[in-house]
């Protein structure tokens, strides 16, 4: 499926924690994400897409742009090891994909300005212009492991400034430990639990993706062993149709008989 030419404006948020790294699904949680979104991003080349890669901190990767040949090339070069911090921040990476989609003055006291002054190691504040689509989304992908700040809270701003977020949740309720990775990107063990011995399993939380969907009028997508399906693709389908219909409804203009 391609959507038409008229696409709508995406913020990618990818989870590149450490809990991403277990192989519940083929090859292993991250990778697996990145193959299905390169089928996502064959779908929506008429939109724009930026990325917020996230783990302890969330940071705009790119910018929107239609290149989505650079989203790839940043995709493929994601690594886990490379993140600056460990952890899952689930609610930074929404303010974050938020701040892409929509101009700053939109978000003057607004705890996604507050959130963006105080994180260090963020992208320069030229994100404009901001000449976007009516129809907006956040494709949220992660395990739903959540480890600092409140995804919830993030969740209803994006709602107040009609952003749906589609939540993609990698892996399987029973979990698989967590790996320890070196500097190459090799396994070279397990995380341990408090006791130092019993493995430390990470498993997917989807309550947490179910509701954050929710929220914003979204909807919630497994990617298992099975892969993610024709679902999110749909969904993305759906609001270009919409955005379609609200702009030409919107250049629509009366004519009257002389």
């Amino acid at each position: 499926t391609t959507l038409g030419s008229m696409g709508v404006d995406i913020a990618i948020a990818l989870d590149a924690s450490k809990s991403m790294k277990v192989p519940d699904v083929v090859p292993d949680r991250l990778a697996a994400s990145k193959l299905d979104l390169g089928a996502v991003l064959d779908a929506v080349s008429g939109g724009r897409v930026s990325l917020v890669p996230f783990a302890g901190l969330a940071f705009v990767q790119t910018p929107l742009t239609h290149d989505t040949q650079v989203i790839r090339t940043y995709l493929s070069d994601l690594r886990v090891e490379d993140m600056p911090r460990g952890g899952t921040a689930i609610g930074r990476a929404i303010l974050e994909a938020v701040r892409t989609l929509v101009p700053p003055e939109a978000l003057v006291g607004t705890v996604a300005e507050t959130a963006a002054s105080q994180q260090r190691g963020r992208a320069p504040e030229n994100l404009e212009p901001f000449e976007g689509s009516k129809y907006k989304a956040i494709l949220l992908v992660t395990d739903g492991e959540d480890h600092e700040g409140d995804p919830l809270q993030a969740a209803e701003l994006a709602a107040s400034l009609g952003i749906r977020i589609y939540t993609i949740g990698v892996g399987t309720p029973q979990g698989r430990p967590v790996p320890i990775i070196n500097e190459e990107g090799q396994v070279v063990g397990t995380l341990k639990g408090p006791d130092g011995k019993t493995p430390l399993f990470s498993e997917l939380n989807e309550d947490l993706l179910r509701q954050i969907a929710r929220v914003t009028g979204g909807a919630y997508f497994p990617l298992g062993p099975d892969g993610l399906g024709d679902g999110l693709v749909s969904a993305l389908d759906s609001l270009e149709k919409k955005e379609y219909e609200a702009t030409f409804s919107h250049l629509r203009d009366d004519r009257y008989q002389l």
